[in-house]
């Protein structure tokens, strides 16, 4: 999914916890707290070949925005869901 303002933060270790900016790709999985639902946010570089490898457990045909992305960055993830890792240019 594309980031549609630049206000999310990243989970993800790589980047120190940076914003995410208007239009990049990234990476959302939904989690549950103590006030409900919320999506924690991923730059596509910070993607862990963990995440890839649970994705391609159920399948790139179950992730529900896939089918939106532009055609070159559904190749970026097909790619990384191949190597089980993002690749280096997109760190």
């Amino acid at each position: 999914k594309y980031s549609k303002s630049s206000r999310a933060k990243c989970r993800g270790n790589l980047c120190g916890g940076s914003l995410i900016g208007q239009g990049e790709l990234r990476y959302g999985r939904t989690v549950t707290n103590d006030y409900g639902e919320i999506v924690q946010w991923r730059h596509w570089g910070c993607v862990t070949p963990q995440i890839l490898q649970r994705i391609s457990s159920y399948g790139i045909h179950r992730v529900a925005t896939f089918s939106s992305l532009r055609a070159e960055d559904q190749e970026r993830v097909r790619l990384a869901l191949k190597n089980g890792r993002v690749e280096p240019m997109d760190l």
